[in-house]
């Protein structure tokens, strides 16, 4: 990633031109394509825009070609969007970076190849990989993305062995606009479950458009070969199958972790605003019941993380200008102190005179309740004649006199027995 600095007598009136590509296919047949994705994205770029004084302008250009008509198809041909755009496309002048909602995560990891050689940041929305843990391979990959095929691959083939499934059966609903991952997520644990031993595995697919007759021939099938269904499909599906088979007593419900929809704040970011756009300038109809708001969030989050602000050295008079407030970590207080409290080894002596005063006191207070019980015992002892001159009465502590010494002369010398 680049990070520029400006000297005050170089300073221009031009604004730095932040160019973004934003690969994928234009096909509405899925939840990340790009008429589905693009009005979130489009409505952060400018929230972003207005966020700098014309400081920086960010704008944004959509990379596909139109013989690609699948997720699969995008995947094959990623690095070669990609290249085509960083040599061809895009501006000298500006600085380029890589932001896209990613079908899959063999997408994202072909790109992020690129992304990486070219020192090129690359932020991904929806679908991720297990690469950007390895830092020396994805130095420059960022993601808001909730869900990766390789995840519930490594899912599924762990809970599978774990409850010792041996016949599984599987149902995925086809469906035909945005819902086209649970296919795909299908076809993944597909994958993971194959190669596990000793499995026997089902695979049944069905329309979305389905009855309570459909779903009773599905059930007969599965009762008779299975006792473990994993059901790849929208909330409905599944309500329908406990319905029409009440037997079922389990349920496990595995799906991405939920972003907090909490962006009513943000200016346009409305179910209808995105429809209205969706229809307007992507010709796409994305109606108000049908919007997986995740799906939703993740562009436009990861448009928005490039645009961040977080600190800015003013030119002029060489000064840092917050430019808005940093939520920290469990909203502690920002930024953190360079040194804790009690030093880097806790033990500075700004705690030391500061707990001086109360270990005094609580030191006191414990001597003063040790003396006390001590004193009356004594007292006691003396009053009952535990202290005598005898070498017996000193010794009044042991168990047995007999075996106390005595003191004999012998020659002349005292011995001690």
């Amino acid at each position: 990633m680049r990070v520029f600095f400006t000297h005050g007598a170089q300073v221009v009136s031009q604004p730095i031109n932040v160019e973004i590509a934003s690969i994928g296919h234009i096909y509405p047949d899925n939840s990340v394509c790009l008429p589905y994705v693009g009005p979130a994205q489009d409505i952060a770029l400018e929230a972003i825009n207005e966020q700098y004084d014309h400081l920086f302008n960010f704008s944004i250009t959509y990379i596909f070609d139109r013989k690609l008509k699948s997720c699969v198809d995008v995947a094959d041909n990623a690095a070669d969007l990609v290249s085509r755009w960083y040599y061809k496309k895009r501006s000298a002048n500006s600085i380029p970076a890589l932001v896209f909602p990613s079908c899959t995560d063999t997408e994202t990891y072909a790109v992020n190849q690129l992304a990486a050689s070219h020192n090129l940041l690359m932020i991904t929305g929806v679908a991720t990989h297990y690469v950007l843990m390895n830092k020396t391979q994805s130095p420059t990959f960022l993601t808001v993305g909730h869900s990766s095929s390789s995840s519930y691959l490594q899912f599924y083939r762990a809970v599978i062995p774990l409850f010792n499934w041996r016949s599984v059966f599987i149902l995925a609903v086809q469906y035909t606009g945005a819902g086209l991952s649970y296919v795909n997520i299908a076809r993944t644990a597909v994958r993971a479950i194959s190669s596990l031993p000793h499995q026997m595995l089902t695979v049944k697919f069905i329309s979305e458009v389905f009855t309570a007759t459909r779903l009773q021939q599905v059930l007969e099938q599965f009762r008779s070969i299975s006792r473990v269904m994993l059901c790849f499909g929208r909330a409905e599906v599944v309500r329908a199958l406990l319905i029409a088979k009440r037997a079922f007593q389990s349920l496990l419900v595995v799906r991405p972790v939920d972003f907090n929809d909490t962006l009513t704040e943000v200016r346009g970011f409305t179910t209808a605003e995105l429809s209205r756009r969706a229809r307007s300038e992507y010709n796409f109809s994305l109606t108000l019941t049908g919007q997986p708001l995740v799906n939703l969030i993740s562009p436009f989050l990861a448009i928005n993380l490039l645009g961040q602000p977080f600190l800015l050295m003013h030119v002029k008079s060489n000064l840092i200008v917050n430019l808005s407030s940093v939520t920290w970590v469990d909203n502690r207080p920002w930024p953190p102190s360079n040194e804790p409290q009690c030093g880097y080894t806790g033990r500075s002596g700004r705690c030391e005179a500061a707990n001086s005063g109360p270990a005094s006191s609580i030191a006191l207070i414990v001597i003063c309740a040790a003396l006390g019980p001590a004193c009356v015992i004594v007292a006691l002892l003396r009053c009952y004649g535990y202290f005598g001159n005898t070498l017996t009465d000193q010794t009044w502590w042991l168990m047995e006199n007999h075996i106390i010494p005595r003191a004999s002369h012998f020659q002349g010398q005292n011995i001690i027995w």
